[in-house]
């Protein structure tokens, strides 16, 4: 069964629908100003947030002739979902996916999104640390298009408000030795505030590991991006 979050999603999507087909402008004023004869139709597909499945996904849509697709959540799958959609001229509009190599116009002509990129969220994150008077970090992010992105975003940001990142390091999603190994490398690094870009679903284990490792409690600090709910 959908858990919360989805099943948000899925309401906000067919709410929106409805809205669009009974010019309701409650939400969007502009859906009163639809022309006559405009109806939309849509069909739910879930890519499990696995990129060949999304890429699947898209070519099926393509074929049953969609004008338009949203999503999907996850940056990994938005990114191949594009490139392929964008060879038939079919937008595709996300509400989640952040990465920052999404906005490359170049590479994804067809992408578009209705949120921000990671680079404010980043931005805030790193201000948050300056704004305790803590001065080094470790990072510890997702191997993938999202959690990549984020860790330069995170980088970048603070370079430039004089945070020294004393590690950097990735891990695999769903994979326990990659988990550790990050783990490993920033207890060795003497880090004692952490960055961490990672699914709701890796959380637990990465926060077990962490506290294998001596890294939870006094004294150290842990600051999350937004996906985690």
């Amino acid at each position: 069964s959908l858990g919360w979050f989805w099943k948000r999603v899925t309401a906000a999507g067919l709410l929106a629908v409805h809205h669009a087909n009974t010019r309701n402008p409650v939400l969007v004023p502009a859906a009163a100003d639809l022309p006559p004869g405009f109806n939309v139709t849509y069909s739910m597909l879930d890519t499990e947030s696995n990129p060949p499945i999304g890429v699947k996904i898209t070519l099926d849509m393509t074929q049953a002739g969609a004008h338009a697709m949203v999503g999907a959540v996850r940056s990994a799958v938005s990114g191949p979902a594009s490139l392929v959609a964008g060879v038939f001229n079919i937008p595709v509009i996300s509400y989640a996916s952040t990465a920052k190599e999404l906005a490359d116009k170049l590479s994804y002509p067809s992408f578009s999104r209705t949120c921000p990129s990671d680079a404010l969220t980043a931005f805030a994150m790193v201000s948050a640390v300056v704004d305790l008077n803590w001065r080094s970090v470790a990072i510890i992010a997702m191997d993938d298009a999202y959690g990549r992105g984020f860790a330069q975003d995170l980088e970048s940001s603070c370079a430039q408000l004089g945070v020294d990142v004393v590690a950097n390091v990735r891990y695999l999603v769903n994979d326990d030795q990659t988990m550790d190994d990050a783990i490993s490398g920033v207890a060795k690094s003497g880090a004692r505030v952490f960055l961490l870009v990672v699914f709701e679903s890796d959380l637990y284990d990465i926060v077990e590991t962490a506290n294998r490792y001596g890294l939870i409690g006094k004294g150290y600090s842990w600051f999350v991006g937004d996906s985690v709910q």
